[in-house]
């Protein structure tokens, strides 16, 4: 499907300060649902792009919507219950979840889904200027969408704990910039022993501007480049989204 930077219109008409990005069109493309079947948890939900997708779109069974910042969450609500209003949705296709830490969420609720999906923020601040770092940790939006410590992989890292501690883990999808380094996600995701269901599948999308600059870096560099799986066309960098799902017990 070609990206088109509107698509996201015709699912959420809440708070558009923040518009769902390539990130979030790549993941709904990707998502392996099994229509009236699945059932998804969308963790740190946002504006519930994913999970409206997920319903109207490939008919999932039901989607649990969380996000601990409670605002989010809000925004999440108020999109469904337009698409509930409208009569895309059903009431007991949706539920929220508000808790301020994956720890918090019970194995038991886990268990209730057969899909985790996660869109995680992954901009590694060791790649950004002073001045783009300052930009971003002045912002509450920008930190909660970006910051993803200074590899980018803190919070990813984080997932995977958590997700590897589970007794009985259904199968997630994440999805991950190529910037990050294949090497260094994969290694990750192996050093929780956790596995792949299938090879990455990759999305282009256009690097950052403001990471054009480290790009140009790292490109003198073939090993880098072929590892980062970033390419330059022109005067503009381009990237893949990695869609990763990981095999559950």
């Amino acid at each position: 499907m070609i990206y088109d930077p509107k698509w996201y219109e015709r699912y959420i008409s809440c708070w558009r300060n923040e518009e769902p990005s390539r990130f979030a069109f790549a993941l709904t493309q990707t998502l392996p649902i099994e229509p009236n079947v699945t059932r998804m948890l969308d963790i740190g939900c946002g504006s519930g792009i994913q999970g409206i997708y997920g319903l109207i779109e490939k008919h999932a069974r039901y989607v649990s919507f969380m996000d601990k910042e409670r605002v989010w969450l809000d925004v999440a609500r108020c999109n469904v219950e337009i698409k509930i209003r409208e009569g895309s949705i059903q009431p007991a296709q949706v539920r929220f979840l508000d808790p301020s830490d994956l720890s918090e969420i019970s194995p038991k609720e886990v268990a209730q889904h057969d899909l985790l999906v996660f869109n995680p923020p992954q901009l590694p601040y060791s790649f950004l200027d002073e001045e783009s770092r300052l930009k971003i940790d002045s912002d509450p939006v920008e930190q909660a969408f970006r910051r993803g410590g200074e590899t980018g992989l803190e919070i990813v890292g984080k997932f995977l704990g958590w997700y590897a501690g589970l007794p009985l883990p259904p199968d997630a999808v994440i999805l991950l910039s190529s910037f990050l380094g294949q090497r260094n996600i994969e290694s990750l995701i192996a050093s929780f022993n956790l596995r792949l269901r299938r090879e990455p599948i990759p999305t282009e999308a256009t690097l950052r501007k403001f990471l054009w600059e480290a790009a140009e870096k790292i490109s003198r560099s073939e090993a880098d480049v072929a590892d980062r799986r970033i390419r330059k066309v022109g005067t503009i960098w381009y990237k893949d989204l990695l869609t990763y799902q990981i095999a559950g017990n």
